[in-house]
């Protein structure tokens, strides 16, 4: 269970976004400011060192759970900082060639701190050895150094009539965003929904990367200086994005992991296999255009073909045996008397849900229903009255319960509900509607408690437990509220039974 936010940092604020605003504003000067002047320097070096501030100081507020992530990001920019004025140090004050220097020495640890980052967050969150995710990063990863190798290492290779420390500095670079790119792939396919701190934190690596790439072409074509500003541009967007990413709802939380059941690939995934798969085949080909080799091109376009039809036909072998997964999950999730979800679908919906609360900065009411006297009912017109009884119940309550509810059959007469984003007055006020809906001539009693964010689902399933056993001491047919700060319930209210 994830390290809750306090309930300050749950809800959303304009704090996160004004600081985006602005930072993307400062991002937006180094395009539009003269290239090397004082202003251009200064928005570049202002911005960087806010963002840095940002992090660190959202850093230290973290539950220990996430402290080491959003820390290795922290040193990630730091150090990303400490780099850049090193160089501005060499080039602009010392006047001397700063490749390689000091500075290709921090920008490299720099890049370490931001894959060991990643890749406890994708430790954090697979919910076990996800050995399909690591062999997808891997397949990415292969295609990934075939693309670098025909790209980026073979012309500098070329180029290269000595094999100097600046040479090997120079691979180095390419090397390291190739191990970017595949801790944030293994990130990313091991989520189901991107939470907002997850798409910022993917689209400042984006940044980073595609100022790279950018920065290693025009300096192989001798024209860097007509990239500085875009490059520059999307440098200083990483660190911008990333403390936005630290301060939005949810950062605490990161994401949710994708279960482990049987499942088809999320589009992410097919995206990227596809991608990694087709690779080497569409470099094969490229690079036999040029050549007089008919039969060497015919055979790799066939084979870009093929993988591509063997992706598909595997995608429909997915879709069948999700398709039929799912019915029989559905199956085993279902109550087959009353339709709704049984017990073992709500020992996952209650913790998922209030993970959900937690990512989204919203109330949560958690509530036990008990149909009253309903043995005696059973044993005065027969277990046939009390199914219909049970069905009946089910069905008016869920047809007066607003969309995004979920209602369960704990056992026997017991129903527990969960309430997303509805508290309060409201929450008891929407509850009394189901006690006045109930059968005719039968009454339930009802018990429901407000999550707390320092307490996990059952913690708050508890309580409004404890709230149902007050409402049966009370005389039943009836909604109470439990009381947080309760410390136990009275002999009195767990006297009665709960027929």
């Amino acid at each position: 269970m994830a390290v809750r936010d306090s309930p300050e940092t749950l809800r959303p604020g304009p704090r996160w976004f004004a600081w985006l605003a602005v930072g993307l504003v400062a991002c937006l000067s180094q395009i539009l400011l003269p290239v090397g002047g004082a202003a251009w320097g200064a928005a570049f070096f202002v911005a960087n060192l806010a963002a840095a501030a940002v992090l660190v100081a959202a850093t230290v507020r973290m539950p220990p759970g996430v402290r080491a992530i959003w820390g290795l990001t922290s040193m990630f920019v730091v150090a990303t900082l400490l780099a850049d004025l090193v160089y501005r140090v060499q080039t602009d004050v010392l006047g001397v060639d700063a490749f390689p220097g000091p500075a290709d020495l921090l920008y490299m640890t720099a890049y370490i701190f931001a894959v060991i980052a990643l890749a406890r967050a994708s430790r954090r969150m697979a919910t076990s050895s996800d050995r399909d995710a690591l062999i997808d990063t891997g397949i990415v990863t292969i295609a990934l150094l075939a693309a670098a190798t025909v790209l980026l290492f073979e012309p500098i290779v070329e180029a290269t009539t000595d094999f100097d420390l600046a040479f090997y500095a120079a691979m180095a670079y390419p090397v390291l965003d190739i191990l970017l790119v595949a801790a944030l792939v293994r990130l990313l396919l091991g989520v189901r929904r991107l939470p907002l701190p997850l798409v910022l934190v993917t689209l400042a690596f984006t940044a980073l990367l595609a100022a790279d790439l950018i920065y290693q072409f025009m300096t192989a074509f001798g024209e860097s200086d007509s990239a500085t500003g875009l490059s520059e541009a999307l440098y200083l967007a990483t660190p911008v994005l990333l403390a936005a990413a630290a301060t939005a709802p949810g950062a605490t939380v990161i994401a949710a992991p994708v279960s482990q059941t049987l499942q088809r690939p999320t589009s992410v995934r097919v995206v990227a296999l596809t991608i990694g798969v087709v690779t080497t085949p569409v470099l094969l080909l490229v690079v036999l255009w040029p050549d007089d080799r008919p039969i060497e091109r015919l055979l790799a376009a066939a084979t870009v073909v093929v993988i591509l039809l063997a992706l598909l036909r595997i995608q429909r072998l997915l879709a069948t045996v999700e398709s039929q997964a799912e019915q029989l999950g559905r199956q085993a999730r279902t109550d087959a008397l009353t339709g709704l979800p049984n017990r073992r679908t709500l020992d996952y919906e209650v913790e998922r849900t209030v993970q959900q609360a937690v990512s989204d900065g919203q109330s949560l009411t958690v509530a036990m229903l008990d149909l009253d006297r309903f043995k005696s009912f059973n044993d005065e017109f027969g277990h046939q009255a009390g199914d219909a009884l049970l069905r009946g119940a089910a069905q008016a309550w869920t047809k007066a319960l607003p969309p995004g509810s979920f209602l369960a059959r704990y056992g026997g007469e017991e129903f527990a509900l969960l309430l997303p984003g509805v508290g309060g007055e409201t929450a008891e006020r929407l509850l009394e509607g189901l006690r006045a809906i109930t059968p005719p001539e039968r009454t339930v009693s009802i018990g429901f408690a407000e999550w707390q964010p320092d307490e996990s689902g059952y913690e708050a399933l508890n309580r409004a437990d404890r709230a149902l056993y007050a409402a049966k001491a009370a005389g039943r047919d009836r909604v109470v509220r439990d009381n947080p700060d309760a410390d136990q319930v009275s002999a009195a209210g767990r006297s009665p039974d709960r027929r």
